[in-house]
């Protein structure tokens, strides 16, 4: 009878799928657009941010308007199973809007380019969140960590 029990109450917690869980962190990425990031002597604004699939990888996109009125777009794209750890980026204020943290990859296995930077094999990628919701950042890494499973599982669905 528990064990039934147990059973029912496991199924009943579904997990989300790649896509749900992509379509999670694009909408946590969305809190962040128009929003700023704030450095002792500059700033820098979020918008046109989005996270996506793409084929076996997924692409993160942002734009940053400098107080300047520059702009950088940014491109990451990388294999979600590759993600081996999280790192905290020092630097804003500690009142900013909008803060960041690093995504490590197992090597240089993820891609990037900017607006004067041409595409290169890199082993993290920056993800900007809406630091004022105290759980963000947890709450994206644990997504994060989930999109990382499910892409190893798809490599070797019967595997450790």
């Amino acid at each position: 009878m528990v064990l039934v029990f147990a059973v029912s109450a496991l199924a009943q917690k579904e997990m989300l799928t790649k896509e749900e869980t992509v379509n999670y962190l694009n909408k946590k990425l969305q809190e962040v657009d128009g929003r700023s990031m704030s450095w002792p002597n500059a700033f820098s604004r979020y918008s046109n941010l989005s996270f996506r699939i793409k084929g076996d990888n997924v692409e993160l996109k942002y734009v940053e308007t400098f107080q300047n009125g520059t702009t950088r777009q940014t491109n990451y794209e990388f294999n979600p199973g590759h993600i081996s750890k999280f790192e905290t980026i020092h630097g804003p204020q500690s009142g900013s809007a909008v803060r960041s943290f690093r995504v490590k990859f197992i090597s240089k296995t993820g891609r990037f380019s900017d607006t004067s930077t041409a595409l290169k094999d890199v082993d993290y990628a920056d993800f900007p969140y809406f630091a004022a919701l105290t759980d963000a950042r947890v709450r994206m890494q644990k997504a994060l960590l989930h999109l990382r499973d499910l892409a190893k599982a798809e490599e070797e669905p019967f595997g450790n």
